[in-house]
Parts: structure tokens; sequence; C-alpha cells
């Protein structure tokens, strides 16, 4: 069975640890780390909190955290809009929408009173800044397009994400029941999966998994009345987290499942991880890519020099060549294309033939030739330096080529910070 995602069960779980945990705290700080992850520090006496919201549709989550995330110097837009609309405010709630992966925090501030919704929806996930109209006053992703499922812009009318399938937490006992009954038998997953808001596929597989399904699901569903949550990590075969679930999944290998003192803490070790690993993963490749760059320069370096060594062979050539058309140049009418002259340096003073550009004079042509001859003996007497250089540079390359394909991810993030590279 696969690990779950961060599901409606999940989710469900996390706002009542949330609600009970943030109410009435005051948002103090908001921090943007990047362009997918807002951090809402709160105080509630006698403790402060930090609440990490990411919308990266690969592992986004929302749990407490203790970390410290680095920012960047300049806030962006969105985390400017937080900070003007909310910092100072208290949390009033935070409450899941329907059965749906959306949590909503409402907060009182001093400009009004705003929703800040966090939308899990896989490739459009979000985080909106909602006021007390229902209008739109930024989000973190602007979607905008005649494509777009749902248009989200400043100052647009929020659109609220409708499901009209019963929620699988929600629905009266007998909704349930009769959904359920008129499934096929045995119900497939995929058929359990459409037939619900908020049932996930790692939901629908557990259901099936057990004994007698429905009665599982009843049980599920008193329990998520209760508020009885045990959360765990999920691992794999080599112990390493792969997942979060506020129960303990009956078909999943006891011997892989970790208790977590909070769904916050199971959530943060399950994808956490995995976050920081795609991370680390996209800064490598930056990284790469420009040393990449800089080693594709130092070849071509290096084959500019060894150019110029082949063309100090030529020098002499050059230079009799221009020696010759200098002594002619009285008998070479300009627009000639070439000239044969009797090579005076070469025994028997066999003729040579010199290309000649037939726009210039042959005195220019002379020039050119004296020119090309001093620019190729220079270059050949540095190109021996360069190729010593050249190697030392590809060298010291190569190390850091090695060090970040081996770096763990606070280390690439000290390599990545501007001025360290």
């Amino acid at each position: 069975m696969k690990p779950p995602s961060f599901d409606s069960l999940t989710i469900r779980a996390l706002a009542a640890e949330l609600d009970r945990d943030l109410v009435g705290a005051q948002v103090q700080k908001v921090y943007q780390p990047d362009e997918q992850t807002v951090v809402l520090q709160a105080h509630k006496y006698p403790h402060n909190r930090r609440l990490l919201i990411n919308v990266n549709p690969g592992v986004f989550r929302a749990h407490l955290t203790e970390s410290d995330p680095r920012n960047p110097e300049g806030p962006p837009a969105f985390c400017m809009a937080l900070r003007r609309f909310l910092e100072g405010g208290r949390i009033l709630s935070v409450q899941q929408v329907g059965a749906d992966r959306i949590l909503v925090l409402s907060v009182s501030a001093a400009l009004g009173s705003f929703r800040l919704v966090a939308e899990f929806l896989g490739r459009y996930a979000n985080i909106v800044l909602v006021d007390e109209d229902d209008r739109i006053v930024e989000a973190i992703r602007h979607f905008g397009t005649p494509s777009a499922i749902r248009i989200i812009l400043p100052n647009r009318p929020y659109p609220v994400v409708s499901d009209t399938r019963p929620s699988v937490w929600d629905a009266p006992d007998t909704v349930i029941d009769g959904v359920w009954n008129a499934l096929a038998k045995p119900p497939v997953l995929k058929e359990v999966q459409d037939s619900f808001s908020g049932m996930s596929p790692f939901l629908a597989g557990t259901i099936l998994s057990a004994d007698d399904p429905l009665a599982y699901l009843v049980s599920l569903r008193k329990c998520v009345r209760q508020g009885r949550f045990s959360p765990v990590v999920l691992l794999d075969g080599n112990n390493d987290p792969v997942g979060a679930w506020p129960i303990v999944p009956p078909a999943w290998p006891p011997a892989q499942v970790r208790t977590a003192e909070t769904m916050s803490r199971a959530i943060e070790e399950a994808y956490g991880r995995r976050s920081d690993a795609d991370k680390r993963n996209t800064i490598a490749r930056r990284l790469l890519a420009a040393i990449d760059r800089e080693a594709r320069t130092l070849k071509a370096r290096r084959e500019d020099a060894r150019r110029h060594i082949a063309e100090a062979e030529r020098a002499e050539e050059w230079r009799v060549a221009g020696e010759l058309l200098s002594v002619n140049a009285h008998a070479i009418p300009r627009g000639a294309k070439s000239v044969s002259l009797a090579n005076y340096y070469a025994e028997n003073s066999a003729p040579m033939t010199i290309a000649l550009d037939p726009s210039l004079s042959a005195r220019e042509n002379a020039e050119a030739y004296f020119r090309k001859a001093r620019k190729a003996k220079t270059s050949a007497e540095r190109a021996p330096g360069d190729l010593q250089r050249i190697a030392e540079l590809e060298e010291a390359l190569e190390i850091r080529r090695q060090a970040v394909e081996s770096a763990d991810f606070p280390t690439l993030l000290d390599v990545d910070t501007p001025g360290n590279t």
C-alpha cells in the first residue's frame, strides 16, 4: 500500500490540534522563507508557536514547528500583505472546510477580520488571504488564465470550493449507509474514493482492508467526531518516514509504525524531511548547473590555449609574408586576392603564395600579417601558463562538484547563500 498523502483525515486531526493550541494567540510575525512557504509566529501565554504552511504540490503540509526558517532579505509581496493585515491580530479559530483539504485560520486584526485559507489541492495548492467581504486580498500563487479552474487574483471574489458528495466525516449515518449499500459488492477502491468527499486513496484502501469495511468506517467516523486521534509516523522497510496519519492504519506493518506526540510532529517528521530533500535537490541542481557552465567555459579556454600553441608554428610564416609584401608593395595592385612572391628567406628563393584582403592595400595587408604574427607569438607564450591555471581551476571545480553532490541540506543552504557562491 502506498503511504498516505496530506489527506482529509490528517487535516481534520491537525485542525482540531491547531484550534486547541492557537485560538487566542496573537500573530507577532509573518515570514516567507520561499515562494511556497509561509510561517506565522504567534504568542499564546506562555508559549511562542510557529505555524508552517507549505503549498509545494509535492510535499504540501501544515504543522507547528520549532525550527527557525531562513528568510530572504526582502519579503515577497504576499508576505508583506500578511504582515500588514495579520500581524497584531488574534487567531479566532482553525477549521477544516467540510471534508476538503482546506485549512482556514480566522484572524481578527486592527484592519478587520481576515481568513488565511490554505488550500492543499494538488497542483493548484495555494494560500489565500480573504477579507470579511469574501474578496481576495492577496495569494501566494495567482491563477488568472482563461483555462484556470478557479480565478485567484487580488480584489476578486474568493471562489469557494464546493463538493456535492457526502462528507465522509460529517454526513449523517443514514447517508453513509445508503451510499455504501449502493456500492458494488465487494466495493472497489476507486468507487469508494469517488463516492465520498474527503475519501483519499489511502483512506479508501485502509477501509477496504478491514474485515468489515463498513463497520470500520463507522468506528473511524466516531473517533473523528470525538476527536480521538493517535498520531503516528509511517516508515518504509528502511525505517525512513514516508507518511503521517492520525490513527494506526491496520494494514500497515506494525514494526513500521512510530507513535508521535502530536499530529504536527508526525507531519513534520514525515513530510518535512521529504521537503528538505526536495529543496536540497533543487539547490544542488542549481549549483551543479552553474558548475557545468563554468566547466564549459574552462573547456573553451583550454581549447583556445591549445589553438594558440598550434598557431605559434605559423607565426614565422606570417611574419615572412608581411616582410615580402612590404618589399614588393609597389608591384602589388589593390584588389588582388593573392600574390606569388619570391621568398628570399627560403632555399632557392622558392615562390610563396600569399592570400590578400582585396579591400586593403599591399602595405595594409603586410601590417595585418605582422599583427597576426605578433598576436600568435604573444598568445603562444602565455598559453602554457594559461593551461596550468585552467587545469587548477578544473580540479577545484571538480572538488566543488563532489562537495555539492554529497552535501546535506543545511550545508547546501550555506553554499547557496548570496556572497558564499
